[in-house]
Order: C-alpha cells, then structure tokens, then sequence
C-alpha cells in the first residue's frame, strides 16, 4: 500500500509538472492548455486529475511550464519548470508528498513527439517517468502518454488529452 500511494502521488505531482517542449522543426506547444479530464485513461496504478491547465512558453530551446492539476487525493498542485530540448539534463524542484523533490529530466525528439526521460528518488526509491507528448495535426490537442517505473517496477500508464485555449 506504502508502495502504491507514493507512485500515484508521483503521478499526480508529475502530471502538475508538465514537460513539454519546442525546437524550429517540431511541433510547438506554446499556448494554454486545459485538461479533458473525461477522456483521461489510467492503466495500472494512478490518481485520475479531475482538472488540470498548462501554460506553456518557450524561446529557443528553452521552455516554461506553469501548470496546476487537481484530483481528489492530493487536491491542487502548482508548479514551474524549466527545461530545453538541447540534450543536457535539466533539474527542477517540485512538491511531492508534501516535500520538495528534486527532478531531473532530459528531452528528446523522436519524430514528431516530445520525449521526456525524468528521475526522482523519493524515500530512498527511484522512481523514473516517460512521457510522449503529441500535437494533433489540427493544433488543437495535446496528447500526453505517461508510464512510471518504481523500483524497477512498471506502475501503469497514463494517457491525458488537454484542449488549447483559443
């Protein structure tokens, strides 16, 4: 139980945090983004968010997310990250479990969609984080499909759909 309430509060905390990025032949997914908490999909272990936003900028390889997300355990979390498409590891501070934890991430392209490699260690377990990220062709949607692994343990996947702002 210990086990699997730390990984859905790593879920959570992860989908507040966001990871996505820009680069001059990819998709930019600057804008304002509001999650569809109805078409989420939890597979295996997870909190489902019930609402959730991404304010997203970037500058060259550089990126900006504010984002707050919002589910029944672990009520709102806020959180500001900063991160590049250039290859080096990142580090952002975030709250998990009441306590700030130390993230690092590195982005990748692979085609079209945003890879994120995240790792954090939290109680002595380390805990890794996959996320795919997707435009539609339309620019309208944003898909996120999110896996995590805890002490070397496959935790379930996650897929969200957030609607941009107009």
């Amino acid at each position: 139980m210990r086990i699997r309430s730390v990984v859905a509060w790593l879920a959570f905390i992860a989908l507040a945090a966001g990871s996505p990025a820009s680069a001059q032949a990819h998709p930019n997914f600057s804008g304002i983004w509001t999650l569809d908490a109805g078409k989420t999909v939890i597979e295996g272990q997870g909190a489902a968010p019930t609402a959730g936003s991404y304010a997203i900028s970037h500058r060259g390889d550089t990126l900006t997310v504010d984002a707050e997300m919002t589910s029944e355990q672990a009520g709102t979390v806020k959180s500001h990250t900063i991160r590049g498409t250039d290859g080096k590891v990142w580090k952002n501070t975030l709250p998990v479990g009441g306590t700030d934890t130390e993230v690092s991430s590195i982005l990748s392209w692979e085609s079209g969609t945003l890879v994120v490699r995240s790792s954090l260690t939290v109680q002595e377990m380390a805990v890794e984080q996959l996320d795919r990220w997707t435009l539609s062709s339309d620019g309208k949607t944003l898909s996120v499909v999110r896996s995590i692994t805890a002490m070397g343990q496959e935790m379930g996947s996650t897929t969200m759909f957030f609607a941009k702002k107009s």
